[in-house]
C-alpha cells in the first residue's frame, strides 16, 4: 500500500473532506508543529467516557527530539481544542500541581496532555513511556506518582510497563528520574517492569518498602550494582531478569565507576538464587549518540558463581563474563549450571576501551569452537545454543 504522503494532492484533499474538521489536526501536513493526534482521542473519551474501560494498552513513543534546552511545544493556537471540557477535567482531580498543569496544557506541553489522558485510564494492562515523555518533574510524571499513591484512580489492572529514557547529555535534571521510576515498584498487580534511569545520590524507598512478591520479569538498566543489591531482596519470586550494566562517561553522573566486579555481580544475584530462571546481561559503555573515548576501563572476577544457580533454564551473556581475560580462557563449563536449556553466548568487543583479553589473538571461532564442546557435554538438558551470532549443532 502506498503511503499516504505520496498520493496525489488532490486525491487527499477529496479524502479530508470527509473528516471533521477538529479531526484534520492530527492529519496535518504541515511539518513546523508537532501534529495533536492525542487532541482528538481525548475529546472523544471525554464526550463518551465509557470508552475509556475499553482501553487495554497506551505506548507514548515517538523519534527523539534533540537534547535542547527546551522542549518543542504543540500549536494549540491551530488546533480545535476545547480548553473548558480539558481544564475542567484537570479541575475535578483536585491534584495539589493543578493549576501548572492547566498552565502547561494553554502552552503546549505535550506532557500536560498525555497526563490528561493517562489520569483518566483504570483499566489499561500495558503502559509503555518512553524518552521523549520522561523529563524530571514534568506533568505525566506527577500523574503517575498520584495513580500509583491514591490521589487519582489507581492502576488496578495493570500488569506490564515500560518507562525507558537514554541519557539527556544537555540537561542533566531532566534524567533525575528515580523517584517517579521507584514509584512503578509499588503498583499492585504489575507482573513485568522494564526501567532506565538514572541513579540518585542515595538509594531509598518513596514510601515503606515494597512487598515485590507478584513481580516476576525484570528488565533493567543504567542503575548501579550497589542498588541493584537493595533492589533484588525486594523481588523473592523473579524469574526472569535481563540487566543492561551501562557506563555513560558522563560528568554528571557520580555513580557510575569504570570498575566492573564480576563476582559482585554474582553476588547480588545470590538474592535471588532460588527463583531465576532466565538471565540476560549485558554491558554497554558509551553510547549511540557521542563518540566513545573510554580507555581505562576495568573489569575483573568471573561468573563461575553462576554453576550453582539450579533453577536457571535460559543464559544470554558476553563472552568474556563467562571465559574471563586471562592467558587461558576459563572453561565455560565451570560458570554454567548443568541444568541450563538454552544459552546465548555473545560477543563484546571492549579493545577500544583499554581492556585486554589475554586470550584472544583476533580469530574468535578460532578459540570459541574448542569451548563449546565441553559446555555441551556438561549440559544435557540443552537444546538451544548460538556462539557469537551462530546457531551451533548440538550432538
Amino acid at each position: 500500500m502506498a503511503r499516504f504522503s505520496l498520493v496525489p494532492t488532490e486525491v487527499i484533499d477529496q479524502i479530508l473532506k470527509f473528516v471533521p474538521r477538529p479531526d484534520l489536526a492530527s492529519l496535518c501536513r504541515d511539518k513546523k508543529h508537532q501534529k495533536l493526534s492525542i487532541v482528538p482521542l481525548l475529546r472523544t473519551l471525554f464526550q463518551r467516557p465509557e470508552l475509556l474501560s475499553y482501553v487495554d494498552e497506551v505506548h507514548l513513543h515517538g523519534a527523539y527530539f534533540p537534547d535542547d534546552l527546551k522542549r518543542p511545544l504543540l500549536d494549540t493556537a491551530t488546533a480545535d481544542i476545547p480548553p473548558d471540557e480539558f481544564i475542567n477535567t484537570i479541575n475535578k482531580t483536585k491534584v495539589t500541581y493543578a493549576d501548572l498543569w492547566v498552565e502547561r496544557l494553554r502552552s503546549g506541553n505535550m506532557d500536560a496532555f498525555a497526563g490528561l489522558l493517562i489520569a483518566n485510564l483504570a483499566n489499561i494492562s500495558y503502559l509503555d513511556i518512553t524518552h521523549n515523555f520522561i523529563n524530571d518533574n514534568d506533568i505525566l510524571s506527577e500523574v503517575l506518582l498520584s495513580k500509583v499513591f491514591g490521589q487519582l484512580p489507581t492502576f488496578g489492572h495493570l500488569k506490564k510497563i515500560v518507562y525507558t529514557k537514554r541519557l539527556d547529555r544537555k540537561v542533566w535534571e531532566r534524567n533525575e528520574i528515580s523517584l517517579s521510576t521507584m514509584s512503578l515498584f509499588y503498583l499492585p498487580a504489575v507482573t513485568d517492569i522494564t526501567v532506565r534511569m538514572s541513579n540518585p545520590d542515595i538509594f531509598e524507598w518513596p514510601a515503606e518498602e515494597p512487598t515485590l512478591n507478584y513481580l516476576t520479569s525484570l528488565n533493567i538498566g543504567w542503575f548501579v550494582e550497589p542498588y541493584m543489591a537493595q533492589l533484588f531482596p525486594c523481588i523473592p519470586n523473579l524469574k526472569s531478569l535481563s540487566w543492561s550494566w551501562i557506563y555513560h562517561q558522563s560528568p554528571n553522573e557520580d555513580m557510575e565507576e569504570t570498575i566492573l566486579d564480576f563476582d559482585k555481580i554474582v553476588e547480588i544475584l545470590l538474592n535471588i538464587k532460588d527463583s531465576l530462571e532466565t538471565f540476560v546481561f549485558s554491558m554497554k559503555i558509551g553510547g549511540d549518540d557521542y563518540e566513545r573515548v573510554v580507555d581505562d576501563m576495568e573489569f575483573f572476577g568471573s561468573f563461575r558463581g553462576l554453576r550453582e544457580f539450579k533453577q536457571l533454564k535460559s543464559l544470554s551473556i558476553p563472552l568474556v563474563c563467562l571465559a574471563g581475560f586471562g592467558s587461558e580462557p576459563i572453561p565455560l563449563e565451570q560458570s554454567t549450571p548443568a541444568g541450563l536449556e538454552v544459552i546465548h553466548i555473545r560477543w563484546e568487543d571492549l579493545s577500544g576501551f583499554g581492556v585486554e583479553i589475554g586470550w584472544y589473538n583476533g580469530n574468535l571461532f578460532d578459540h570459541v569452537r574448542p569451548m563449546i564442546q565441553p559446555l555441551v557435554e556438561n549440559s544435557p538438558k540443552l537444546h538451544l545454543l548460538t556462539a557469537v551470532g551462530r546457531t551451533m549443532e548440538l550432538g
